[in-house]
């Protein structure tokens, strides 16, 4: 998407702030040709498990026991996502579907946009989400400041808002999608019987320990 936003529209801020523009060009041509890359080793590594199994190894001797064991959970883990690369139709349908998600959020960005006021093209959405996304991998308490940083700087600079819209609406927008996932939670909470106390014995315990269902908890007949 933002590819398309590059080469195919008229970003609308190329002619008033033509370093950034440059900047974003580049930014943007560069993470092409790195994902690109990352796309061929996968398909690669896909064909070759052998070869990840046979490197993870010799790193193993170096570590301690139970770093050794972390990397090679890590990486039988790692091998078996790799099998839809070896499947090429169910790649494809993955790809296909991720299409309309990321423009259902790109909509999304540009109905907030029009709520506060801002003068941002619908493909100017896809700009913005370049910069979320990067905001979003920032660690940060709570997962608060880098999406509202990203948003304000991509707001401010390359389409004019105003800085006070800019805060505003990110602030608005976090609050907005998180009381129905806090509620939705809460309701599925309810019915599958979790308390607050068994979710936390959950997020402490191994992942292979909290994927295996209770003991008390009686299987259905078609899952066995």
């Amino acid at each position: 998407m933002l590819g398309l936003f590059l080469l195919l529209f008229d970003p609308g801020f190329g002619a008033r702030d033509p370093d950034s523009f440059s900047a974003v060009r580049a930014g943007g041509a560069s993470a092409a040709l790195a994902a690109l890359a990352f796309l061929v080793l996968l398909a690669v590594l896909a064909g070759h498990p052998d070869w990840l199994a046979r490197l993870a190894e010799r790193v193993e001797r170096w570590l301690p026991a139970r770093a050794a064991g972390g990397v090679e959970r890590a990486v039988r883990r790692f091998t078996q996502g790799l099998a839809i690369v070896r499947q090429p139709r169910r790649l494809l349908a993955a790809l296909g579907l991720s299409i309309p998600l990321w423009l259902l959020i790109a909509f999304g960005i540009w109905c907030a946009a029009l709520a506060f006021h801002m003068t941002v093209p619908f493909t100017g959405s896809f700009l913005i989400i370049a910069f979320l996304v990067v905001g979003v991998s920032v660690p940060t308490p709570g997962a608060i400041g880098g999406f509202h940083a990203a948003f304000q700087v991509a707001a401010t600079r390359f389409y004019g808002v105003p800085n006070d819209r800019a805060v505003g609406r990110p602030s608005c927008c976090t609050r907005c999608r998180s009381c129905p996932v806090v509620l939705l939670g809460g309701a599925f909470m309810l019915h599958d019987g979790l308390s607050v106390a068994r979710m936390r014995e959950l997020a402490g315990a191994p992942v292979e320990d909290a994927a295996r269902p209770d003991e008390d908890r009686a299987e259905p007949e078609g899952v066995r």
